[in-house]
């Protein structure tokens, strides 16, 4: 039976129960340290790409948490020497287009710079804003590969200071046939770290592009959406702009990332959370009036419209947006109906993907709580 490389999360969505407490609102912290050098080529792209299959998993069901995410990276010069070659690309953040946006740029071709992954960790533990708590769940997932030994002692630090904040460290080790020796370092420091190892072969660093009838309607219903995003306010235009960017950022990788983004602009997580620059979003907060929107900080086919003709056009598109969302998330359930089907006893037997990584040690943790 064909296996896809990218399948929805919540194919193990059972897996990350766990993560319900006494908390009406409780909240995920994750922190991706990611190892950008040029022996992980192909890394930040497939990371880019299933981000959204992570974030769509916890969202499926409205009583699981709340999430933050946060990225820190490594390994090139443009980094800064005086930084150690490490940059705080996002703080945890519920953004996750934010956060996400941060990592645009980002050239997976670039040379690589000093390799310090020992002070990237220390930056996860020390310099992000952890939620504090006791209904919470705190990882770090240290991604990449290379000859951790010179910063053995640091990583070892910095995993008992993790420890006291109740962060987990999972490592997932980017296997190459030139750098597999390295990989027992990698497995040292999840065992710190109370997290687990992963080997991730750079071999599946590839995405698949298989067609299927029901991801086309979700394609369609997507683009629907899409349409329905008008920018407004003072931080608008630039919004609008990251938006279409993420777009077209998932479009270019895959069928399956591109879908992946669809299903996370119509989850809990993203629907009714743009209100600070998006027009539809900002017209269902209570204290909204079509009178006083500032005609100056709306698209330029919109300014000259008359509080009537405004009105009817943004219950045009909210009324498309909803159709949109409700066809997607319909469409949802039986395409991840439809991969739990195609999962066979051979196929849990194959490494696992990026993504599948993640909800493994979600799995992990619930085991244990």
């Amino acid at each position: 039976m064909r296996r896809y490389l990218i399948v929805l999360l919540a194919v193990v969505g059972m897996s990350i129960l766990a993560f319900k407490n006494k908390s009406d609102k409780p909240v995920v912290d994750i922190v991706f340290c990611l190892d950008l050098s040029r022996s992980t080529d192909g890394l930040i792209d497939i990371f880019k790409s299933q981000i959204w299959a992570v974030v769509n998993q916890i969202s499926d069901d409205e009583s699981l948490p709340e999430l933050r995410v946060g990225i820190v990276g490594y390994g090139q010069p443009t980094f800064g020497q005086e930084n150690q070659y490490v940059r705080i690309f996002s703080p945890l953040t519920t953004d996750i287009d934010e956060c996400i946006a941060s990592v645009l740029n980002v050239d997976h071709k670039a040379a690589s710079a000093g390799n310090f992954p020992g002070v990237a960790v220390q930056a996860c533990v020390k310099q992000m804003d952890w939620v504090k708590g006791d209904n919470t769940q705190k990882m770090i997932f240290w991604i990449g590969n290379g000859n951790v030994k010179n910063d053995i002692e640091i990583l070892k630090k910095q995993c008992k200071k993790a420890s006291k904040k109740d962060i987990r460290v999972n490592t997932v080790f980017v296997n190459t046939d030139i750098r597999a020796d390295h990989a027992i370092e990698w497995e040292q420091v999840a065992n710190w770290g109370g997290g687990t190892y992963h080997i991730l072969n750079q071999r599946d660093l590839i995405i698949s592009n298989e067609t299927d009838m029901t991801e086309d309607m979700i394609l369609d219903a997507g683009d629907l959406l899409g349409d329905t995003y008008i920018f407004y306010g003072v931080s608008g235009i630039e919004k609008k702009v990251m938006f279409d960017k993420l777009n077209a950022m998932a479009g270019s990788s895959s069928r399956k990332a591109k879908i992946n983004r669809i299903l996370f602009q119509a989850s809990r997580l993203y629907q009714g959370r743009n209100y600070k620059w998006d027009l539809i979003d900002f017209s269902r907060k209570a204290y909204f009036d079509v009178a006083k929107v500032d005609r100056k900080l709306l698209p330029k086919k919109w300014q000259g419209l008359a509080d009537e003709m405004l009105a009817e056009r943004i219950q045009k598109k909210r009324e498309d947006r909803d159709q949109a969302v409700n066809i997607i998330n319909m469409l949802a359930v039986k395409l991840k109906d439809k991969y739990v089907q195609q999962m066979d006893v051979e196929d849990k037997k194959k490494p696992l993907k990026l993504d599948e990584i993640f909800l493994s040690t979600f799995k992990s943790i619930s085991t244990v709580n």
